[in-house]
């Protein structure tokens, strides 16, 4: 196993430059759009560029970016919490690349919202679009 290097994901050098076909036409289908990650603050004006880059519209629910704390599992299981506290949607689907992380964001709703569905979504490559 080779680990990133120190910073690798602090460096806006290190942000991708293509899409997920599959993943983007399910993100500009949905009425509400979030894109929550576990790169920094100082990453969301490049983030931003890079959505215009893209030509992919701004995330209306926000782009929420790691700050630092809690461990970047809790956070992300805590922002979804905190949206599904809002009563605004009856489904959440949730893509994400660790698997760990995508099953502890999945228990924690589906313990403190039953009544919401929560749809996991694996992602294992950019090209693999079947595995998502």
């Amino acid at each position: 196993v080779v680990k990133h290097p120190s910073g690798f994901y602090s460096d806006p050098e290190t942000l991708g430059y293509s899409v997920n076909d599959y993943i983007y036409k399910e993100y500009k289908s949905a009425s509400h759009k979030m894109v929550l990650t576990g790169r920094g603050e100082k990453l969301r004006p490049y983030i931003l560029k890079m959505f215009k880059f893209l030509h992919m519209p701004e995330p209306n629910e926000g782009l929420i970016l790691w700050p630092g704390t809690p461990r970047i599992k809790e956070y992300k299981a805590e922002t979804i919490s905190k949206a599904a506290k809002t009563g605004e949607w009856s489904e959440i689907h949730f893509y994400e690349d660790r698997e760990d992380w995508l099953s502890y964001a999945q228990g924690v709703i589906n313990s403190t919202y039953p009544n919401i569905k929560f749809v996991p979504h694996l992602v294992t490559s950019v090209n693999d679009v079947k595995k998502i």
